[in-house]
């Protein structure tokens, strides 16, 4: 049997592009991405992975359009209230990996609400990556540290992964990024240490099950050493 990877790690990139070369608005490339996150997640759960991340949202997004800024939250809002409760009754369990800081009390208050409902599902797991920057992710597990007051000679990998807004959830094995671009853009920096990484270079809306197939098979294929 080939060997599959335990968490799957996904920058589903390409989406503006996408639209933008048939004549669409941006906003039409994020409608079709969000479409395709959690079918592509239930696929690879069928397929063994237990673990699926996906980048939605960076720290930098803000930064954007509010036009489209506001698009983007409205697709975390539909999600939360729509199909989060298809994936409870699958067995998912749902967390969101990023700064609640700049989010409204009532979106955070409906992303925990989410992670409640789901918290006790094991038939896999969607991590989404929501506000999220690698780089911000550790300045506040470090600021979590110094308030603990746990000494510097204490502090370790162990520590900090704990600290961490993926604490629980191991490392991913595969990174994957869609639409040609060959660089991680501040995402899992710490977890994805020795990660295999992995670039397609069709964009987001395109990828699909038989590129979910092509990642798992060509994982199977390399040998991971860990520095050995």
């Amino acid at each position: 049997m080939p060997e599959i990877p335990t968490h799957v790690a996904i920058i589903a990139d390409g989406n503006r592009r996408w639209a933008r070369e048939r004549g669409l608005a941006p906003m039409e490339g994020h409608r079709e991405a969000y479409a395709k996150v959690f079918d592509l997640a239930e696929y690879a759960a069928g397929r063994g992975v237990k673990y699926m991340t996906f980048f939605a949202f960076s720290t930098e997004n803000w930064k954007r359009a509010k036009v489209e800024v506001d698009f983007l939250l409205g697709l975390l809002d539909r999600f939360v209230s729509g199909e989060v409760e298809r994936l409870h009754e699958k067995g998912f369990r749902i967390r969101f990996f990023g700064t609640r800081e700049g989010v409204s009390a009532k979106l955070s208050a409906a992303l925990d609400r989410v992670e409640e409902r789901t918290a006790a599902n094991t038939q896999a797991a969607i991590n989404i990556c929501f506000n999220y920057g690698g780089r911000t992710d550790l300045v506040e597990a470090t600021q979590k540290i110094v308030r603990e007051g746990i000494a510097a000679e204490d502090i370790n990998e162990e520590v900090i992964s704990a600290h961490l807004s993926s604490a629980g959830t191991p490392p991913p094995d595969l990174v994957i990024r869609t639409s040609g671009e060959l660089r991680l853009s501040n995402f899992l920096i710490w977890e994805a240490a020795y990660a295999e990484l992995l670039f397609f270079d069709i964009k987001w809306p395109e990828f699909g099950e038989a590129q979910i197939d092509e990642a798992l098979a060509e994982y199977a294929r390399r040998q991971r050493r860990f520095g050995a």
